[in-house]
């Protein structure tokens, strides 16, 4: 994600299927995570991820906001 553009994160779907991101571990992230976490290591993700700004890299904060939902959807997806 952190090579994708403006315009890939507006359709994060899209992007994940047209350059397999999950490709090394058989599959996308959600679907990985379902496989190898149980519910002990699901109820450990916090419920909402918020991403801290960083003055070094100084991402944009709507570049963060769709950083965070995409991270949120796909845990949410992951659970079971």
């Amino acid at each position: 994600m952190c090579n994708a553009l403006d315009s890939d994160l507006k359709n994060f779907t899209r992007y994940e299927e047209e350059f397999q991101l999950g490709h090394k571990l058989g599959g996308k992230f959600a679907e990985i995570g379902r496989a190898v976490a149980n519910k002990e290591l699901l109820g450990k993700i916090p419920k909402e991820i918020v991403l801290p700004h960083h003055e070094k890299y100084n991402l944009p904060q709507k570049r963060m906001d769709r950083l965070e939902r995409i991270i949120n959807d796909n845990i949410k997806t992951m659970e079971v």
